[in-house]
């Protein structure tokens, strides 16, 4: 790819947040939307980078613990984000504040790596934090509820 194209895409990319001056906070975030799949996997990867580099830096410099800590408040972040931004092209600008997904496939998916992560951990016989486990946790029951609901509603729609 070269080098204007990928300007190119920035730009389409920056111009389809549709983000106002005046709004800010929670506004902000419910009124952005990525909907290209290659920005979706810089997006992700860029902030999965971030966290490890400072999950690894703070475990090396104080300990695994707050390592632990910071990487799991990480990836929750980064969960809330994409589930208010993310969205497939032509999918509504709103969301039900409930649906994590575009599907309830996806999010079944993902409520499978999370909740395998911490059985994973254990079964390698890695040191796990609980409050590292229960985010993990909460974030895959999070995504499984979504999921479930999302395919009643599309249910009810249908017949």
């Amino acid at each position: 790819m070269r080098l204007g194209e990928n300007i190119g895409n920035v730009c389409r990319f920056l111009q389809s947040l549709h983000v106002h001056r005046h709004e800010v906070g929670p506004a902000m975030l419910e009124n952005a939307r990525i909907t290209t799949a290659a920005v979706k996997i810089a997006f992700v990867t860029s902030w999965l980078v971030l966290v490890l580099f400072a999950a690894f830096s703070a475990a090396a410099l104080v300990g695994p613990s707050l390592g632990q800590w910071i990487g799991a408040v990480g990836v929750l972040v980064l969960v809330v984000v994409t589930s208010r931004t993310f969205r497939l092209p032509g999918e509504p600008s709103r969301r039900a504040w409930w649906q994590m997904t575009s599907r309830p496939g996806s999010g079944l998916v993902l409520a499978a790596v999370f909740a395998s992560s911490p059985a994973v951990g254990l079964l390698t016989g890695g040191e796990q934090h609980v409050g590292a486990i229960l985010i993990e946790l909460l974030i895959a029951s999070t995504y499984g509820a979504s999921s479930i609901a999302q395919g009643l509603r599309d249910r009810q729609r249908a017949g």
